[in-house]
């Protein structure tokens, strides 16, 4: 479990705040929770994120709920997959 409650921080799986590339990271069973920028892989991200793998359950309480990045910032997504349950603010399940 990675519990994030900074409110102007990024929490995710991995790494919370990346601007470097991300490659080969796989979030197997841990689940994020955050109320702010919660992401399976990164909370937020400024490098490319590439062959990765999100497993693990992702709950935003607050703004910004993603399966493998939550916030990028001129960022390439390639090869990633999510197989996790991404929910957001108001509890609702994303439609994947």
């Amino acid at each position: 479990l990675v519990y994030g409650e900074s409110s102007i921080g990024a929490t995710g799986g991995i790494v919370g705040y990346s601007s470097k590339n991300i490659e080969n990271c796989h979030n197997v069973n841990t689940t994020v929770i955050a109320n702010r920028s919660s992401g399976g892989i990164v909370g937020f991200a400024k490098g490319n994120i590439e062959k990765c793998t999100n497993k693990g359950s992702v709950i935003g309480i607050g703004s910004n709920t993603g399966g493998i990045a939550a916030m990028t910032n001129t960022t390439l997504i390639r090869e990633c997959v999510n197989y996790g349950v991404v929910r957001g603010q108001d509890g609702q399940q994303a439609e994947l």
